[in-house]
């Protein structure tokens, strides 16, 4: 037996204090097996007649097709020791996430030699026992934490591109609660292939995310295997809509040398403000933000969905300030209602000061609010000054010209299904977002006659979770229980409203229309309660005391999310900053 390899197999947990002879007998009967990444080794439901044993690579052994039940396999692990000493099928899947060399050991032989030597049978029996209890905890305790081999490839000569990349794993590590390290390609100019492998692989033991660059563009490389191995690949050039020429070579060559490289690679635009990310990347998903590129690497981008509810959304500028005070950033925005118009202010790049501001401006005074009465053929209200305002206050601006990510969606009342909202003008999207029933006439746009998306989906978590957003924060405040209704039928109030304090307001807010929004948005609450335990975080203010209509209290009820959502801080911190 080789030296190195008796070493390593004595290095083996499983073959701790085995006879020399046995391992001898091993080692003769060994046959190596290599599986490229990215491929299985075997899947849920598979019988296995061998052992393996990881030389170098990854494995990344996972209980279900989503989720974080993953463990991951290294140098010296075994596997599919329970199918051949049992015969039952694999209960998980195992796949390379590197190019992995195993030793394979015929099963049947295996098991004779485990019955003759008891250490190696004690060895197997704890092995059993350990791996057991991962899979009734589901991995829990195992790494579970995203491992990941990223290679930033430029397409064109980025200024300070190192110093560009560090920020890339600033960031991320803020994010992580493992070790990051950059490295760049030449380190790896002067090693053969396997000699790589052994570097990377003994690297991941240490370092689960590595980030390796490439100073300057290249249309060949002697290192397209390694690169190859990439979880991700980012693709990096300057602010231009021109992709011909050298960028076109370089990437198109990328392009033939790694499998799916369209499913793996990613664009970061170097000085970019706001763009049509259709013009650059099509179905590549493509960053503007250092920031929220070091997060997706990993898995931790941050989403803030805020619920509608009239007036009492204006509780999440107040959830707003405190995230700004303490200097959190959000890498995707949904809103519905109401909340998509403070979400699509704040994705413009709004400070909260601003959007205060501009909230004063609209709803400063008796006759600020956007509420234009009008006899209740098709609503209480005719919707221009709404429409107005919105246009005013976002103009021209498009949805995929906004700084953050942002979406929100309608409901069709032709099909009854969803509208979802990620491009085209900003104001109109949101006219169809806040439309709702009874209150504001439906917004014809196009093919479609559409209502408030709150309908339907109050908190439309889902719709940044589906651009990409890997931990959301969820804000609802449209009370699930609403006391407010009942004030409203109660004989008392009815009394009142004949006074003539009352009358004006009574005109303009008719009580039936209060009882009819809230029949209107229960179906969504209901769904809100059915979807508010798979959310990451949900915050629910309670501000049932106020009306949709309660604009003019914008002080009050910006005061009332601030103070609620400082409790929660602590672990929304947490929640970003493992």
């Amino acid at each position: 037996m080789r030296p190195e390899i008796e070493k390593f197999f004595q290095s083996i947990p499983i073959f701790a204090n085995v006879k020399k002879s046995f391992l001898k007998i091993i080692y003769e009967n060994i046959r190596e097996v290599n599986i490229r990444s990215h491929e299985y080794l075997y899947e849920r439901g598979d019988h296995s007649s061998e052992l393996y044993i990881i030389r170098y690579g990854e494995v990344m052994v996972r209980l279900s097709s989503v989720g974080d039940n993953v463990r991951y396999l290294v140098s010296g692990d075994i596997l599919s020791e329970n199918s051949i000493l049992t015969g039952s099928p694999h209960s998980a899947d195992a796949l390379a996430v590197l190019d992995t060399m195993l030793y394979s050991i015929d099963g049947k032989l295996f098991r004779e030699l485990a019955e003759k030597d008891k250490a190696l049978t004690d060895n197997l029996n704890k092995l059993m026992s350990s791996r057991m209890l991962d899979y009734l905890d589901g991995f829990q305790d195992g790494v579970r934490y995203a491992r990941r081999l990223i290679f930033h490839l430029p397409l064109e000569k980025i200024h300070n591109f190192r110093s560009k990349l560090r920020e890339i794993v600033r960031f991320g590590s803020h994010a992580y609660e493992k070790k990051m390290l950059l490295l760049s390609a030449d380190e790896f100019c002067d090693l053969d292939y396997d000699k790589a492998m052994h570097k990377i692989s003994a690297l991941r033991q240490e370092y689960p995310v590595i980030h390796i660059y490439f100073d300057k563009p290249v249309t060949t490389c002697p290192m397209d295997k390694l690169v190859m191995q990439s979880d991700k690949i980012v693709l990096w050039e300057r602010m231009s809509t021109d992709l011909s020429g050298t960028k076109n070579e370089v990437e198109q060559y990328w392009s033939n040398c790694i499998r799916k490289f369209d499913d793996r690679s990613i664009r970061m635009i170097d000085g970019g403000v706001a763009l049509d990310r259709q013009s650059y990347g099509g179905k590549k998903k493509v960053f503007i933000r250092k920031e929220t590129l070091a997060r997706h690497l990993i898995s931790k981008t941050r989403g803030l969905t805020l619920g509608g509810g009239g007036a009492r959304a204006l509780a999440h500028i107040g959830l707003l300030k405190v995230l700004e005070e303490e200097e959190i950033t959000i890498d995707y925005i949904s809103g519905a209602s109401f909340g998509a118009v403070i979400g699509a202010l704040y994705a413009m790049g709004e400070s909260v000061n601003s959007i205060i501001d501009t909230t004063a401006s609209l709803f400063g005074g008796v006759d600020k609010p956007f509420f234009d009465p009008v006899i209740p053929v098709v609503s209480f209200y005719r919707g221009k000054k709404m429409i107005k305002m919105l246009r005013e206050t976002f103009g021209e601006v498009k949805i995929e010209d906004l700084r953050i990510p942002f979406v929100t969606s309608a409901v069709d009342l032709y099909s009854g299904k969803e509208v979802v909202f990620d491009k085209g003008l900003v104001w109109e999207a949101l006219v169809a977002a806040m439309s709702l029933p009874a209150v504001f006439p439906p917004y014809r746009l196009g093919k479609y006659l559409l209502v408030d998306g709150g309908v339907l989906n109050n908190v439309p978590d889902n719709l940044i979770r589906l651009k990409g957003a890997d931990v959301i924060i969820s804000a609802n405040a449209s009370p699930l229980e609403d006391s407010g209704v009942t004030d409203i039928v109660s004989i008392s109030e009815i009394l009142k409203s004949f006074s003539f304090r009352y009358l004006w307001e009574n005109i303009k807010f008719p009580p039936i229309l209060k009882v009819i929004s809230r029949s209107i948005t229960l179906e969504g609450r209901e769904i809100i309660r059915l979807r508010r335990e798979k959310m990451d975080f949900f915050v629910e203010f309670q501000v049932s005391d106020f009306t949709i209509f309660d604009f003019k209290k914008y002080k009050e009820i910006i005061s009332i999310g601030e103070v609620q959502f400082r409790p929660y801080f602590k672990k929304v911190k947490k929640m970003f900053y493992p």
